[in-house]
């Protein structure tokens, strides 16, 4: 079954369909992995967000981290990642140099931060909660 525009537009709705598709044209998509039935990869937004779409029997579905995705549900960065498998499926996409380069000074930033110990990372977020005091939010239960 193909993933078609309608069917990305459904998912999405508007306003964020037409918002995802100035993505797209953005190129702020960066595609991390891609078959037949799944995509994921990374939106250039606000910050960086992992989204991804998969396929099941007929219908479309996803998820993304950003925060429009915890409140509304499906995203303007859901549409820009169909937009960016329809296309690779026609013969290729490219997303634009400044999220090339975004996502793999995000990925040195991970890779530095994975050899941090448990401790040292707890000290720096508590360093960093003084003066954005919002970030322990996410830690809550």
């Amino acid at each position: 079954m193909a993933i078609t525009t309608s069917k990305i537009s459904a998912l999405v709705g508007e306003p964020y369909f037409s918002r995802g598709q100035d993505y797209f044209h953005k190129g702020m998509i960066f595609i991390t992995s891609m078959g037949d039935k799944e995509i994921t990869g990374k939106a250039l937004g606000t910050g960086v967000y992992t989204t991804s779409l998969h396929l099941e029997r007929r219908s479309l579905d996803g998820h993304c981290s950003c925060p429009a995705f915890a409140e509304i549900g499906p995203c303007k960065h859901m549409a820009a990642l169909g937009l960016a498998w329809q296309a690779e499926k026609k013969g290729g996409y490219e997303p634009s140099e400044e999220i090339s380069d975004v996502i793999s000074e995000y990925d040195e930033k991970k890779k530095m931060l994975r050899k941090a110990s448990k401790a040292e990372l707890i000290e720096a977020i508590i360093d960093i909660s003084y003066n954005y005091p919002e970030i322990l939010d996410q830690f809550e239960e």
